[in-house]
């Protein structure tokens, strides 16, 4: 299994898919290049997306929560997004800037 870390510390259980949310077996799941997100129909999501960096790493350039059914547009921006179940970035008080690496599998 993989990790989403931020220097020595463990925030979630991670995996890397195009679609789908973040269930009981994984906390996170990371995209690369999304076209569209949205929240699932029940429920909200964490949206963090992010720019890599060299290594495994990546820098979190912005943070959103999508409520039930509402979309956002990466667009242009950057090409790694990590979703999580709402309220998830609160309780690992992760914040624009912040350097994230998966860890594992």
């Amino acid at each position: 299994m993989a990790w989403l870390t931020r220097g020595d510390e463990v925030l979630a259980s991670v995996e890397r898919r195009h679609r789908g949310y973040p269930d009981g077996k994984v906390a996170v799941i990371v995209r690369d290049r999304p076209l569209l997100l949205h929240a699932p129909l029940r429920g909200t999501v964490d949206v963090a997306w992010c720019l890599p960096e060299d290594g495994d790493g990546v820098e979190v350039r912005r943070l959103l929560t999508l409520g039930p059914r509402l979309p956002a547009y990466p667009g242009w921006g950057p090409p790694v997004v990590i979703v999580a179940a709402g309220g998830a970035f609160e309780r690992w008080r992760l914040k624009v800037g912040d350097h994230l690496s998966v860890r594992g599998g």
